[in-house]
């Protein structure tokens, strides 16, 4: 059986031409810096369970691609 094992976020949007919307990762044992991760064309990879959010976007318009992994269960 397969399960969503790895997630992927792309920044599609100039980070200048929106604020909020930022991409929070919770309990993990590093964090990305916030401000490198708005970065036009970053890709962000993590496992699936990781609980993660987007801020809502405050101005402006952000345009972001996930990409999920198919793959075992992490043990």
């Amino acid at each position: 059986m397969l399960f969503r094992s790895l997630s992927a976020v792309i920044q599609l949007s100039d980070p200048t031409t929106y604020t909020g919307g930022d991409l929070q990762l919770f309990d993990c044992s590093e964090y990305p810096n916030p401000e490198e991760i708005k970065h036009q064309g970053t890709i962000i990879f993590f496992p699936s369970f990781i609980f993660h959010q987007a801020n809502p976007v405050t101005s402006g318009l952000r345009h972001s691609l996930a990409v999920w992994f198919e793959g075992p269960k992490w043990r």
